[in-house]
């Protein structure tokens, strides 16, 4: 799907399907529609979800491969299944002129390959309009006028943009992270500056990016009127919320999701992380794969309710959170997601054998001078830190680091820190800010 140009500024668009848009757009007004209405209204969404999911079953069971093996179980599907049964969970009646093949940004190591058609690609974008509703995003655009630019950070020198399809005058920006020698985010700057869109959306890195070329420019505040600005991809840490709050002068609504299923959950206007449920059903389960009851820690697992090309049923994400139901003041009866801890194999290991989460060094890992780090755990008591700043820091900088590590690790540690030049980065998979290597 990505056109690859060899030398930004340049930028090629990927054109939309025009005759499958018109096709579908009865049936995606009317998905919409139940989607926004079962955000509020609660007897509506249980039968909804329900329904939603019976068909997709039903669906799988009879032109999956996979599921006609195994009719009835329902055991979590994980990454390795998506890379060893590619074909079989491909629906043999997916029209395949509008299948195309995607896969993840590597996060687990090794990129993982997955299928959308038309249809799903359409149908994803009413999650975005989702998250607009729940955050009280109010942003119309008059014809012709750009409504949301996303940016986010490719792979290589490759730019390229899509326009998203249900919101019509939205484009998607991919480009090369700055730090990269031969990369500028000047097209994005200046494409920002001539049509001004409402709404601004991306992973924090690359809005950080943004911020910063602004800031070397003398910029100290968003030169533009922004009524939404949209953080995705990536965790939100509460020091980059507050570094981008302050200079765009609104608040960020974050949002939760997947390549492979798109937007999980997203923030509304108080605060609390809403599930999709109405195309993204999510349960928490324990480590047998049973479900969990409501509050408790666990594994989350999604079946996306609008792929039937490739069916992903109780899908594990790696991520651990948990679930409840939502009485949130902004009206919405979507469940919540709340206490989301990240990525399940970036926990740290302790003496006795125990697992924690990282997400409890974030105040000292914050407060470093830095501008990237990656903590390494090779045992339970030894570490080391990378990292990228302006100048190599003192040992005592990681003074409270090392004591806080020392309280979780349950004994004295030993850590190494080593100061890098240049961007820290992973080839071939998505970097990793927090890595455990003691299993």
């Amino acid at each position: 799907m990505t056109v690859t140009v060899t030398q930004p500024p340049n930028v090629e668009e990927i054109p939309l399907n025009g005759e499958s848009l018109r096709r579908f757009r009865p049936d995606l007004d009317a998905l919409a529609q139940g989607v926004h209405r079962a955000a509020f209204d609660a007897p509506f969404l249980g039968g909804f979800v329900e329904g939603q999911r019976e068909a997709l079953i039903a669906h799988a069971e009879a032109t999956c491969p996979y599921y006609r093996e195994r009719p009835g179980e329902r055991k979590p599907l994980d990454k390795a299944v998506l890379q060893t049964h590619l074909k079989a969970l491909w629906s043999e009646a997916a029209v395949t002129d509008d299948v195309q093949v995607w896969k993840t940004s590597g996060s687990t190591g090794e990129p993982t390959r997955f299928l959308v058609d038309d249809w799903t690609v359409f149908a994803r974008d009413i999650g975005f309009d989702l998250t607009l509703k729940l955050a009280g995003i109010d942003a119309p655009c008059e014809p012709n006028q750009v409504r949301v630019v996303r940016v986010s950070a490719a792979e290589g020198l490759g730019v390229w943009t899509r326009r998203f399809p249900l919101n019509n005058h939205a484009r998607l920006w991919k480009f090369p992270v700055f730090d990269h020698p031969e990369a500028s985010p000047g097209p994005v700057i200046d494409f920002l500056a001539d049509h001004r869109p409402p709404i601004l959306s991306g992973d924090p890195q690359s809005l950080q990016d943004l911020v910063r070329h602004w800031q070397a420019q003398g910029v100290t505040r968003y030169p533009y009127s922004l009524r939404g600005l949209i953080s995705g991809a990536n965790q939100l840490t509460p020091a980059v919320r507050s570094g981008l709050e302050t200079f765009f002068g609104l608040r960020v609504t974050d949002c939760y999701g997947l390549s492979e299923v798109g937007i999980v959950a997203s923030e509304c206007s108080h605060g609390t992380l809403h599930c999709h449920t109405p195309l993204n059903e999510v349960e928490i389960a324990g480590p047998d794969g049973g479900i969990l009851p409501e509050g408790e820690l666990g594994e989350i697992g999604v079946t996306c309710l609008i792929n039937g090309t490739f069916p992903l049923i109780r899908y594990r994400t790696g991520d651990m959170g948990r679930l409840k139901k939502s009485a949130c003041p902004c009206g919405s009866v979507l469940p919540e997601l709340f206490d989301f801890q990240g990525r399940k194999r970036r926990w740290l290991r302790r003496e006795n054998g125990e697992r924690f989460s990282p997400q409890v060094l974030l105040p000292e890992l914050m407060a470093l001078p830095v501008r990237q780090y990656q903590l390494v755990q090779d045992h339970p008591a030894v570490f080391f830190l990378n990292y990228r700043a302006d100048s190599p820091l003192p040992p005592e900088t990681f003074r409270d680091l090392e004591t806080e590590l020392t309280r979780q690790v349950g004994g004295p540690v030993t850590l190494t820190t080593c100061s890098h030049t240049g961007r820290l980065e992973m080839p071939g998979q998505k970097f990793q800010d927090i890595v455990c290597r003691c299993e």
